[in-house]
C-alpha cells in the first residue's frame, strides 16, 4: 500500500472521528482497525492518525493564524482534516519523515480525491502561508 493510499485511509479516519466529535485514543484506534479491515495497522499510518490527535489544539490554533477568514470549525470537515494532516507532516518532520513540500503536496492530492478543485487551492494557500511561516521562525 502506498504512503498517499495509508494518508487516504487516515484522513477518513479523522473525518469519522471529526463528524462524531470524538477526537480521542480509543475512537482513533478502533476506526483505524476498522478502516484497515482488521489487518494489522500500518505503523504510519497510526504515527499519522496519533500525531494529529496529540497536537489537534496545536493544529488547530495554526489554521486560525493561516487562515483567519476561515473559523475552524467552518472549514468543510475533510478539508480541515486533511490541513491538520498536512501541517502535521510539516511541522514535525521528524516524526513523520516527511519533507515539508512533500506534505503539502500529498496534501493537495487528498483534497483533490476527497474535495475538489476548490479545496485543493484553499489546502495549498494555507499550507503555503504555514510553510512560509516555519521557514521565517527557522
Amino acid at each position: 500500500m502506498s504512503r498517499f493510499d495509508l494518508r487516504k485511509i487516515v484522513i477518513q479516519t479523522l473525518f469519522e472521528c471529526d463528524f462524531k466529535g470524538k477526537f480521542d485514543l480509543e475512537n482513533i484506534q478502533s476506526i483505524l482497525i476498522r478502516n484497515f479491515e482488521n489487518e494489522p495497522v500500518v505503523p504510519f499510518a497510526e504515527t499519522l492518525a496519533l500525531g494529529v490527535l496529540a497536537k489537534k489544539d496545536v493544529l488547530d490554533a495554526v489554521i486560525s493564524k493561516a487562515a483567519p477568514e476561515w473559523p475552524v470549525e467552518k472549514i468543510d470537515i475533510s478539508d480541515r482534516n486533511i490541513l491538520r494532516l498536512g501541517m502535521w507532516e510539516m511541522m514535525f518532520p521528524n516524526e513523520s519523515g516527511t519533507p515539508q513540500r512533500v506534505a503539502i503536496n500529498e496534501a493537495i492530492e487528498l483534497a483533490h480525491a476527497f474535495s475538489g478543485d476548490k479545496s485543493a487551492k484553499f489546502v495549498n494557500g494555507v499550507l503555503g502561508n504555514v510553510l512560509k511561516d516555519l521557514q521565517e521562525n527557522k
